[in-house]
């Protein structure tokens, strides 16, 4: 149950942070939703998750994002990063 609602979490969160660092609404984007039919390029997609670091005040390494293609793969990269992680950069 609390993984159910830590990813309900980050996908209001991830929701939050697309409309304004992107100007880009999720809508009803689900888990399954890949990236790029959001409209969101792969410099979007960068531009997204350096805003999410920010955000959350973390570093995402390079490696946890490795096969994200959807909204789902972002959110189990983002529930995956330890808790109280200090933001490397």
């Amino acid at each position: 149950m609390a993984n159910v609602r830590r990813e309900e979490e980050l996908m209001a969160l991830l929701r939050n942070v697309a409309s304004e660092a992107l100007d880009t609404d999720l809508g009803d984007a689900t888990a399954q939703t890949p990236l790029r039919s959001l409209g969101l390029d792969s410099l979007d997609q960068l531009e997204l998750v350096s805003a999410l670091e920010e955000r959350l005040e973390v570093c995402i390494p390079d490696r946890a994002l490795t096969g994200v293609e959807t909204v789902g793969d972002l959110i189990a990269a983002l529930a995956a990063l330890p808790a109280g992680q200090p933001d490397a950069g």
